[in-house]
């Protein structure tokens, strides 16, 4: 099942020529909260995946991927990963994990930066990707 899919066809008017736009999908944990599962981040050229972060979800922890969007300049494209252990209240900010996940469309090199978990209140809320600006 597809959850969340952005294309992008800049710098290249022909994009039949080379396969097709750019598009970055990401595909949700297929098995219930109470098992363990993957993730996955996809950047494709037209239908043929090209570069794939998958990321394996521990049992009884919830969350997944945000929508995938690429960077104005389409030299980027980037999701953020998040999960924390279910039935959790209140949190204490030690069990929320996340990433930052972006591809660099020019190596098709995956890279990764965690993104500090912090407690979650009215007043402090977790950190997320807007928190870290990509290179360029």
């Amino acid at each position: 099942m597809l959850l969340a899919a952005n294309a992008c066809q800049a710098h290249d008017p022909t994009p039949a020529a080379t396969g097709g736009p750019l598009i970055a999908y990401t595909l949700p944990k297929s098995t219930p909260w109470f098992q363990a599962g993957d993730v996955s981040f996809v950047l494709a050229q037209g239908k043929t995946p090209i570069k794939t972060w998958t990321k394996q979800m521990d049992a009884s922890r919830l969350g997944g991927l945000t929508s995938p969007a690429f960077t104005t300049d389409c030299k980027h494209a980037f999701a953020q990963y998040a999960d924390e252990e279910a039935g959790r209240y209140p949190y204490d900010g030690g069990d929320i994990k996340a990433q930052l996940v972006w591809v660099d469309i020019a190596s098709r090199q995956i890279h990764e930066a965690a993104i500090p978990a912090r407690s979650r209140t009215s007043s402090h809320q977790p950190g997320t990707y807007r928190d870290y600006p990509l290179p360029n």
